[in-house]
């Protein structure tokens, strides 16, 4: 499932690169270059680390994966924002450009991780736990003791 997933990022952010600095360099010169980058690489900084994050604790128990996956979002978050924090007051990049690659980023690759999460099989039950041969199953309805 991970290795669809990170497969098809992979390829939307290669289609999505070539467009956004191709349509920045049209719109706004090389400032527009720069916002397709930047938003580029803030798009590939949260898909990517999602799909390895959970990746690398898929075998562990569901508490373990969620907190790690918490964690790296809230550490996410944080470079994001420090990095919008930085750049706020520069002039180097375009921020229409910016913007309107970015949403779209964040869209598709939403789109394609619940696509992958939704596909996946989730196991209902705890193989490694055996019933208890004592105790008898409840009877319900109308023929109850």
């Amino acid at each position: 499932m991970f290795n669809k997933i990170l497969r098809q990022l992979l390829i939307m952010l290669g289609v999505a690169s070539v467009l956004a600095v191709g349509i920045g360099a049209l719109v706004a010169g090389l400032p527009g270059v720069y916002g397709a980058l930047l938003a580029l690489g803030l798009s590939a900084l949260f898909v990517l680390t999602t799909v390895i994050v959970m990746r690398a604790t898929a075998a562990q128990p569901v508490y373990i994966a969620s907190a790690a996956a918490l964690g790296s979002w809230f550490v996410k978050v944080l470079i994001v924002f420090g990095v919008l924090l930085l750049v706020r007051d520069t002039d180097f990049y375009h921020r229409g450009v910016f913007v309107f690659t970015l949403i779209p980023l964040i869209l598709v690759s939403s789109i394609i991780e619940m696509k992958g999460v939704a596909g996946a099989r989730v196991m209902y039950v705890d193989p490694t736990q055996r019933p208890d041969p004592n105790r008898r199953p409840k009877r319900r309805g109308l023929f109850r003791k």
